[in-house]
C-alpha cells in the first residue's frame, strides 16, 4: 500500500474587527491553501512555532494579508495576529490526515465454484471529507492482468464509510481508494477469497425393503467437504 497527495482546496479566513479571526478554528486537508483577509484594522498572520509556513510579514490594512499552503504533516497549527495577540486574536488550523482504508472484511464463497463471496471496505474520511471512489480488481490467474470489477462511491452529500462488493468467486483481489476529483490513488490493499473443499459423497450402500410394501429400506453414504465441512449436513430426497 502507498499514499499520494489528494486534491488541494482553498479555504478563506476573514478577520473580524480588531480582536478575532472568523472562523478561529479551521479544519483543512493536507495540501489545502488558506487565504487570510483583513476586513478592518491592521493585522498580520504569524505561525510563530512553525517557520515552514513562512514569515508573518508586517501588519497590513484591509485587504489580503497572506495565503498559506499547508503541505505539512497532519496536526494542529496555532497562529496569531502579533499586534493583538494579547487581546486574544489567535486561531488554529487543524490539518487532517488523508483518507485511509481502515479494514477489508471478506467472506469466502459458500460452495466450491460459486460466486457467493463478498468484501466490505471500511474507510476513514478526511476532515473536511472529500469525494472518494473504492475500485475493485480481480487478478486473472492465467494472464496475471488485473481486471476491474466495478466501483463504489463515497461522495457529497452522502459520505459513506463502508463500501461493499458482492457476487465474488475464489481468487486474488485488489481494492483501490481513489480521490474522485483527481483520480489520484490514495491507498490500495489486497485480499484472497478461497473456495471451501468440494463436497464429496462416497460409499453408497443401498438396502432394499424387505417386502414390496415395506418401508424398511435404507441408503448409507459417506459425506465430506462442502461448507462448513463438518456435520450436520442437510439433504434433499428425490424419489423416482
Amino acid at each position: 500500500s502507498f499514499t499520494q497527495n489528494i486534491i488541494a482546496q482553498t479555504d478563506t479566513v476573514f478577520t473580524v474587527g480588531n480582536t478575532g479571526f472568523n472562523p478561529s478554528i479551521l479544519p483543512v486537508n493536507i495540501g489545502d491553501t488558506v487565504v487570510f483577509w483583513n476586513t478592518g484594522g491592521s493585522h498580520n498572520v504569524n505561525f510563530p512555532f512553525y517557520p515552514m509556513l513562512g514569515p508573518p510579514g508586517n501588519p497590513v490594512p484591509p485587504g489580503l494579508i497572506r495565503s498559506v499552503v499547508f503541505n505539512v504533516p497532519s496536526g494542529t497549527y496555532d497562529y496569531q495576529c502579533d499586534p493583538h495577540v494579547m487581546m486574544g486574536m489567535i486561531g488554529q488550523i487543524i490539518v487532517s490526515p488523508p483518507p485511509t482504508i481502515t479494514s477489508v472484511i471478506q467472506t469466502d464463497p459458500l460452495c466450491s465454484g460459486d460466486i457467493t463471496g463478498d468484501v466490505t471496505v471500511n474507510i476513514n474520511q478526511s476532515n473536511p471529507p472529500i469525494d472518494l471512489v473504492v475500485q475493485l480488481f480481480w487478478q486473472n490467474p492465467i494472464s496475471g492482468f488485473w481486471v476491474s470489477l466495478g466501483s463504489s462511491y463515497s461522495n457529497f452529500p452522502s459520505f459513506i464509510d463502508s463500501l461493499g462488493f458482492g457476487n465474488l468467486g475464489a481468487g486474488d483481489y485488489r481494492v483501490e481508494l481513489i480521490d474522485d476529483a483527481t483520480g489520484a490513488l490514495i491507498e490500495d490493499d489486497f485480499f484472497t477469497l478461497v473456495d471451501p473443499p468440494v463436497l464429496n459423497v462416497t460409499g453408497l450402500n443401498a438396502i432394499d425393503p424387505s417386502t414390496p410394501i415395506s418401508s424398511d429400506g435404507s441408503i448409507d453414504i459417506t459425506v465430506s467437504g462442502g461448507t462448513p465441512g463438518t456435520p450436520p449436513y442437510t439433504y434433499t430426497w428425490v424419489a423416482s
